[in-house]
């Protein structure tokens, strides 16, 4: 369960990657922790205004506020 980095990493080696080569996009604060426990870059996906600097705060690489966004942080955490 979150936020157990396991299934993050397991999900990873599964797909042939590193940690480092994926990816996580969360909406709440046991995503964000579960990433960063496995190394995993995330965009936290802030639905609700509170969670912005929370997220920020956590360490998300991005933070979005809406589905819309999460391209263009994608294209932006990934290095283009």
């Amino acid at each position: 369960m979150k936020p157990n980095p396991e299934l993050l990493m397991t999900a990873a080696r599964t797909l042939g990657h590193t940690v480092e080569q994926c990816l996580f996009v969360g909406d709440s604060t046991t995503d964000i922790f579960g990433a960063n426990a496995a190394g995993m870059p995330v965009i936290g996906y802030a639905n609700k205004p509170h969670k912005i600097d929370e997220f920020r705060q956590l360490g998300a690489d991005q933070v979005v506020t809406s589905m819309a966004s999460i391209a263009a942080a994608l294209i932006d955490v990934g290095g283009g």
